[in-house]
């Protein structure tokens, strides 16, 4: 994303350099990610597509210079996978206003396209020079499109376009003839192809006939009339699409012919419309009661409305417009809700016993985000809610709870949620496999989230989150302690569910401090499985979430041994992120007890990823002062480490750090200038951390000045790095040995018309 906003600043004086940039970092990612390409759903994640829609917007012909290439070679892989000429490996044609996903990519293309060829019509022809239509329809839709900008100078290129087998089926999802109509309409009107040529073409489209006679081809009449008869249905709609072209095409523009063929089909499809694109955009079927009409209902109409719309199903109003049922209107009644709890409280108490609970959920979840709600209030509509005899409202007692705590000092409310954590509602769910390998988790951070859709799942249920609330108990109660060491110990010896598992620990946490022995007790049932259906990957799940993670630096300060011995399960696991989790906990441990006692001696260097994991650690607890002197040694030596990856995550430890803390590290800094870190790409951590710094940095900004300048490679200096130069240039007016040597700087950024001299050019001594 930076190097792409990086080519959006510059893009106005150094086309090709931003167009190469784009071109470098699709091709690492091609590498990265053989077989895929960016424009499906699963190829489009690790693209900001904001940045370069930027570059689209201010300089279209760089955009299309770089990611043309791109849009090639995801054609080649697409059909790789798909040998038709239209492959459905690349979902893009469709009509959406999403800014996210392949579709949002590949718009990016057209507009770009339509720009230029607005701007600078030859710069188009020279990019659609570089597309072939031939080899699928998307390249085909972007020279329609192209030619529909301009076709005045470009409706020329459509007559080599008539001819193309795709020429139909080239548009957005739902009316894929229509690209087609709209830029032969231009072109007539332009008068730069006859329209006899273009209505030839129309007239020759026989879809219809076409699979009729394929699939007709071979059946017995006799033997088989219901095939035949199901091969032949799609001729009554013949002509269909030409008619959808011809109406687009406009009938002031038609020859005499293509008057009279349009006036035939529309007789054939008079009760129709033109399909227009079919759009992706997410729409909510409205309530059955309009949003004004619910602000004005009283109690008993409120009442009414409910008894009457007690189903979920969706009808239809007037015009066709979709409209729902109990689902929808409950949306409604939450809405209310939430602006005044006080009079839907007794609305919620006055609902009957067999109503549709969604009604009920729905009330909850208002008074659960009420900007205020009086406790007892909420405790009477808990108790309610509670004593309805099919318990339906667990998560909302659960949600409504934790947005309302105080609630939980309450006797009854604290057995409500004990009783929901024992006997909630919680469905299995299948865990999806996990999307990413071992290799391409890039931090600690990621192992986490990776292992997060336990969590999700667990907050999604009744008893997952009861757990979850009950981390908020009054430690001031010791009977409230005591019942939650017991059921807690009690259900981490039975509970089946995973992701159950995983919400046990905020609790445990909060119990941490209380009771360390039982603490210990209680985690090593939490960590064992359940059942013996259950394998280790099962018992340590609690630990490979964010929270499990995080629980380490709790017990490896206190109690070694129990971190030694989950420390150890985890190296051994035979899944690949509960092993790096391990290991991440293996390597904060190490620095803790220093150099001189290695409980997993040279455990970093195994790979490049724990190399990483390393300065991970090292990174975290730098800023510690008792941590400090060796984190240093160890972040310079992984400065000249031969991974790249390793030396970007070493140069991190400037992001995280205070301004206070930068003048510790001023040595630190000076060995990352002179070091391979320097050219890995990490220069921005260290320019944000010069920028804030509130000490001496002038030999570190003009160290860093005179090593870019010596770059074989050029570089264009960043607007932020010639701030910091220029209030270092300031700061030196007593220093005159430092003020030469900005100003030889300045010199050579003159000499060279980088671009951001014009702002030091108003300094004293120039």
């Amino acid at each position: 994303g930076r190097l792409v906003e990086f080519s959006t600043d510059h893009c106005g004086f150094e086309p090709r350099v931003s167009s190469e940039i784009l071109q470098r970092i699709f091709k690492q990612w091609f590498e990265h990610n053989p077989g895929k390409h960016p424009f499906n759903h699963e190829g489009i994640k690790e693209i900001d597509v904001h940045d370069l829609e930027k570059l689209a917007e201010k300089a279209p012909g760089v955009f299309l210079g770089g990611m043309i290439p791109v849009l090639n070679e995801s054609v080649q892989i697409a059909l790789g996978e798909d040998t038709s000429v239209y492959s459905t490996s690349i979902h893009v044609l469709y009509e959406s206003s999403s800014r996210r996903g392949p579709n949002a990519l590949f718009s990016l293309y057209r507009n770009a396209l339509r720009k230029l060829a607005e701007t600078s019509p030859s710069d188009a022809e020279s990019c659609l020079d570089r597309l072939d239509p031939a080899s699928h329809a998307v390249l085909l839709h972007l020279h329609l499109e192209t030619i529909s900008a301009n076709p005045n100078v470009l409706g020329h290129r459509l007559s080599a376009l008539l001819d193309e087998p795709n020429l139909f089926s080239a548009g957005l999802e739902g009316a894929e003839w229509k690209s087609f109509a709209d830029t032969a309409r231009v072109v007539i009107e332009a008068q730069c192809l006859p329209v006899q040529d273009i209505e030839s073409r129309v007239f020759q489209y026989r879809p219809e006939y076409d699979w009729a006679e394929k699939n007709s081809h071979g059946i017995d009449d006799k033997k088989d009339r219901e095939s035949r008869r199901h091969a032949l249905n799609p001729l009554a709609r013949s002509g269909h699409v030409e008619w959808c072209v011809l109406k687009t095409i406009g009938h002031s523009v038609l020859s005499s012919k293509g008057k009279g063929r349009l006036m035939e089909l529309e007789r054939k499809f008079s009760a129709e419309n033109v399909p227009v694109p079919r759009s992706h955009e997410a729409h909510f079927v409205d309530s059955p009661i309009p949003p004004d009409a619910t602000s004005r209902m009283t109690d008993t109409q409120w009442l009414s409305a409910i008894e009457k719309y007690s189903s979920e199903d969706v009808g239809l109003r007037a015009g066709a417009e979709a409209v729902g049922g109990a689902l929808e209107l409950s949306r409604e009644l939450e809405r209310c809700t939430k602006s005044d709890p006080s009079r839907f409280t007794e609305v919620f108490l006055g609902l009957p016993e067999n109503v549709n609970p969604v009604y009920g959920q729905h009330v909850l979840q208002g008074l659960a985000n009420a900007d205020h709600l009086d406790k007892e209030m909420a405790l009477t509509v808990l108790q309610a809610a509670h004593a309805h005899q099919d318990r339906p409202f667990g998560w909302q007692i659960a949600n409504l709870v934790k947005h309302h705590p105080v609630c939980l000092k309450n006797d009854d409310v604290f057995d409500m949620l004990l009783w929901y954590a024992e006997h909630g509602e919680a469905r299995e769910v299948l865990q999806p496999d996990l999307p990413q390998q071992w290799n391409e988790i890039s931090s600690i951070h990621d192992l986490g989230h990776v292992n997060n859709s336990l969590l999700t799942n667990g907050i999604n249920s009744a008893r997952g989150l009861a757990w979850e609330v009950l981390r908020q108990f009054d430690e001031s109660n010791p009977q409230h302690v005591t019942r939650i060491w017991d059921i807690l110990e009690q259900r981490a010896a039975v509970e089946s569910l995973a992701f159950v598992r995983a919400m046990m620990v905020y609790p445990l946490v909060s119990l941490y401090s209380l009771d360390e022995t039982r603490f210990s007790k209680c985690l090593r049932l939490l960590t064992k499985p359940a059942s013996s259906q259950q394998d280790e990957i099962f018992a340590l799940s609690p630990l490979s979430t964010n929270i499990g993670i995080h629980l380490f630096h709790y017990i490896e300060r206190d109690l070694p041994e129990l971190a030694l011995e989950l420390m150890g399960r985890l190296i051994n696991s035979t899944d690949k992120n509960q092993q790096h989790i391990g290991v991440f906990w293996a390597l904060a441990e190490r620095l803790r007890q220093g150099n001189s006692v290695e409980l997993f001696p040279d455990i970093h260097k195994q790979s490049h990823f724990y190399s990483k994991l390393w300065a991970e650690v090292l990174c975290e607890f730098a800023t510690e002062t008792e941590f400090r002197d060796m984190a240093i040694s160890e972040l310079e030596n992984l400065f000249f480490h031969e991974n790249t990856q390793v030396r970007k995550a070493a140069a991190g430890v400037f992001f995280g750090m205070s301004s206070e803390e930068f003048q510790y590290f001023l040595g630190l800094a000076q060995a990352f200038i002179r070091s391979p870190a320097f050219e890995g790409g990490s220069l921005e951590v260290l320019i944000r951390a010069l920028k804030k710094a509130p000490c001496d940095v002038t030999e570190i900004v003009i160290e860093v000045g005179e090593k870019l300048i010596r770059r074989e490679t050029g570089y264009v200096f960043a607007p932020e790095f010639l701030e910091i130069l220029k209030r270092e240039y300031v700061n030196t007016e007593h220093r005159p040995e430092l003020r030469t040597r900005i100003l030889d700087l300045i010199d050579y950024m003159c000499e060279k018309n980088l671009y951001g001299i014009e702002g030091l050019m108003s300094l004293d001594d120039r």
